[in-house]
């Protein structure tokens, strides 16, 4: 029996309150499959361009595999959240950290999946918070999102004035 927490586990060995290892969020895995659908269609295209070669079916082939480096490595990508950040991880990619204290606000998609958008104030020329400028960062959904939502809304009251 489950006790509905899922892959949001300390990466480390004790719990999230007594380590302060991260705690890693990964994708739904209904999404990972929905990401990794191009492969699939990929390989259908090749076994048929190798039985009847055409070359239409080789342009096509090569532009779902462009969709496929696209779409792949965000169906495996995880999140992890720590104390300081939360990070985007995605293979193929840098990761893209956001720092908790520059957290705007975050809210959830309105498509499919209710994904996570982090509105943040990224850095400046000088490397300190710019609010005239916002910027956002889309998770993919995640396994226990609901987590990852009460400990960003506890960083985003812990800033809030008294």
């Amino acid at each position: 029996m489950s006790d509905g927490r899922g892959d949001a586990e300390p990466s480390g060995p004790g719990s999230a309150e007594a380590n302060p290892s991260p705690v890693v969020f990964r994708v739904q895995p209904g999404f990972q499959f929905f990401y990794s659908l191009p492969v699939l269609l990929a390989l259908a295209i090749l076994v048929d361009a190798l039985l009847a070669p055409a070359a239409d079916k080789w342009l096509l082939l090569a532009l779902v595999l462009v969709m496929s480096l696209i779409s792949v490595p965000r169906g495996w990508s995880k999140v992890t959240l720590d104390d300081a950040q939360v990070t985007l991880i995605t293979p193929l990619r840098r990761p893209r950290p956001v720092s908790l204290h520059r957290l705007a606000a975050f809210e959830p998609s309105q498509r499919l999946g209710r994904a996570l958008l982090l509105r943040y104030y990224p850095d400046d020329a000088a490397g300190q918070p710019d609010p005239a400028n916002e910027a956002v960062l889309g998770l993919p959904p995640l396994q226990d999102q609901f987590l990852l939502e009460e400990q960003l809304q506890a960083a985003l009251d812990r800033q809030a004035p008294a």
